[in-house]
């Protein structure tokens, strides 16, 4: 497979982030065991230490290998069954698909805690080559504290309605609305967990989207060597079809033949003119 120059994108912050660097060689040492190569390697310690900064940040890794042709369907099905049995790192597939043809790819999208990230792409890019790496960060600190208020808001408010529903249980009128206003504040508070619980998957688990790609000087070659495989059959088709096209044409000719005479007999003369 042809070297390609490596580029791993990833937000300036973490280009500039200081850490220790105790943690910088723990990290290093860790990515390096399982096999991370090196050039993306530095990023690591950024990165860790920007999640101990903000820990409301949800993250996007994307990754683009290049895979031999006769490699992408091992490769792929290694890719996904490393995310079915990561049971620890809680990986769950979202998307994946191989496609064969012209110009075979394949596509896997899944969300697995960030410890199980770089053994996820290590599996991938194994006897492969990555050709390019980024990260992105969504900020959902003001969402999430929005949303944990208003849970705090709603459970406060359902309290106050039970007690005030133990003390109107003689007012038939009041205990009916009341009754009614409880339920409401349940269902909300139900959806604002649901939604707290969602928020909250999105930072526990990044996103890692690995795309494989197939070498594009094979890719180039491939419908060359698919004319030339099938030369025999494709010129047999193409034979096929001239005679099709001359059982359809021979009609029309002795149909004009015809009416050209029978021009000449009508109008003789024409000719003279």
């Amino acid at each position: 497979m042809k070297n390609q120059p490596k580029h791993f994108l990833i937000f300036a912050v973490l280009a500039v982030a200081g850490c220790g660097e105790s943690g910088h060689m723990s990290d290093m040492t860790q990515m390096k065991q399982m096999g991370v190569a090196a050039e993306y390697a530095p990023a690591a310690p950024a990165l860790a230490s920007q999640r101990e900064r903000n820990p409301y940040l949800a993250y996007e890794h994307n990754v683009t290998i290049e895979v031999d042709e006769d490699e992408l369907q091992a490769s792929f099905l290694s890719t996904v069954k490393k995310c079915i049995d990561d049971v620890a790192n809680a990986c769950e597939i979202h998307y994946s698909d191989l496609t064969s043809g012209d110009y075979p790819s394949a596509q896997i999208r899944v969300r697995i805690k960030k410890e199980g990230v770089e053994g996820l792409i290590q599996t991938a890019s194994e006897h492969n080559e990555i050709t390019s790496r980024n990260v992105s960060a969504e900020d959902l600190a003001t969402p999430i504290m929005d949303n944990e208020k208003r849970l705090r808001m709603l459970e406060s408010y359902q309290k106050k309605l039970i007690e005030l529903e133990s003390r109107s249980a003689k007012d038939i009128e009041s205990l009916i609305k009341i009754s009614s206003e409880i339920a409401k504040t349940q269902s909300d508070l139900e959806a604002a967990k649901g939604e707290n619980e969602y928020l909250m998957k999105r930072v526990n688990l990044d996103i890692v989207s690995i795309n494989f790609v197939t070498d594009e000087a094979d890719s180039f070659l491939k419908p060359i060597g698919d004319a030339l495989e099938n030369f025999v059959y494709n010129l047999s088709k193409g034979i096929a079809g001239a005679i099709t096209v001359v059982a359809f044409v021979i009609p029309w000719v002795a149909v004009l033949i015809g009416l050209f005479f029978l021009w000449r007999r009508l109008w003789p003369g024409r000719k003279r003119g």
